[in-house]
């Protein structure tokens, strides 16, 4: 599986939360943790690659999340996608310290 087919599961996971009404992703009760490993054992969210990062997913999760209707802001989404980003970042974090 490659960067941009981890970057679309993901997307679809938080679209589906989204449309749940949900404004955080849990862990436990999603895929989510799952796609993460998957994008860190590829070697996609650090050292060379840097294709999978919380940053980089934050445009994407916008641009997928966001209606017209939304207009520049949605209180919801915008929590749904800080709960993406933020874990992603941590776990990355989390990782790459472990490892030394």
């Amino acid at each position: 599986m490659d960067a941009q087919e981890i970057k679309e599961k993901v997307i679809t996971l938080a679209s589906v939360e989204c449309d749940l009404g949900k404004t955080t992703i849990v862990p436990m009760e999603s895929a989510l943790f799952h796609w993460f490993t998957e994008a860190y054992n590829r070697g996609y969210c650090s050292g060379e690659h840097h294709q999978l990062t919380g940053d980089s997913l934050r445009g994407p999760l916008a641009e997928e999340l966001y209606t017209p209707e939304d207009g520049d802001e949605n209180p919801q989404k915008d929590l749904l996608i800080e709960s993406v980003t933020s874990r992603w970042n941590n776990w990355t974090y989390a990782l790459d310290h472990y490892k030394k």
